[in-house]
């Protein structure tokens, strides 16, 4: 989603001739950039996560719910608000 708007940014930068147009082009495309990198991050690290809760939990089940457990627990605190 965040590469389709960035799209538009450049060819509004190019193409607009004034420079408070250029300026709102800048701001789009940096916000796309944030957005780009906020998304691509978690998706590279999930399958690391997901291969170290599964082999956790069949080698170390111990260390799986001292690690996991609490941190269930909190997002249960904050979901039940």
């Amino acid at each position: 989603m965040g590469v389709l708007a960035f799209l538009p940014g450049i060819v509004f930068f190019f193409s607009l001739k004034t420079l408070h147009l250029k300026g709102v082009a800048v701001s789009l495309m940096l916000m796309e950039i944030l957005l780009i990198l906020v998304g691509c991050i978690p998706y590279r690290q999930n399958n690391e996560l997901h291969v170290e809760r599964v082999y956790g939990f069949d080698m170390n089940p111990s260390l799986l719910k001292s690690k996991e457990l609490p941190l269930v627990q909190l997002y249960l605190s904050f979901a039940s608000l």
